[in-house]
C-alpha cells in the first residue's frame, strides 16, 4: 500500500491524524500475479469504489491496482479500518493489507 505520491503505508499501520471533510488517496498494488490480481478496498463487509486497473503481460502474468480517494467524514470516526484485498484464482484466501485512519471530528 501506498500514498498517492508514492510513500509506503505498512500493514497494520494507523494514518493521520486528518481533518474531517479532507481527501486521503491510497493505492494498492499487487504484481506477479497468474492470472492478474484482483484488488479491492473495504471498510468491514462494505466494498469501497476505487478505481482498478490491471496490466497483464503476454504471459498472462501482470499487476493490479486499486486507487481510492477518501473523504473523511464522522462515519471515519467510529469505523477507521480498511483493508485492502488481493485474490485470484490461484490464491486459496485472498490477502489483507490492513490501516487505520485517525479522524479528527469537527469540534462546536
Amino acid at each position: 500500500m501506498t500514498f498517492k505520491d508514492g510513500s509506503p503505508v505498512d500493514n497494520g499501520t494507523s494514518i493521520g491524524p486528518f481533518d474531517e471533510g479532507q481527501t486521503v488517496e491510497l493505492k494498492c498494488e499487487s504484481g506477479g500475479g497468474k492470472p492478474v490480481p484482483r484488488v479491492t478496498w473495504w471498510k468491514g463487509t462494505e466494498e469501497l469504489n476505487g478505481e482498478y486497473r490491471s496490466i497483464a503481460d503476454s504471459n498472462g502474468t501482470g499487476t493490479g491496482t486499486n486507487a481510492l480517494t477518501l473523504e473523511l467524514g464522522r462515519a471515519d470516526l467510529m469505523y477507521p479500518d480498511i483493508h485492502c484485498r488481493v485474490e485470484n484464482e490461484a490464491m486459496d484466501e485472498p490477502a489483507k493489507l490492513s490501516l487505520r485512519v485517525n479522524v479528527n471530528g469537527e469540534h462546536n
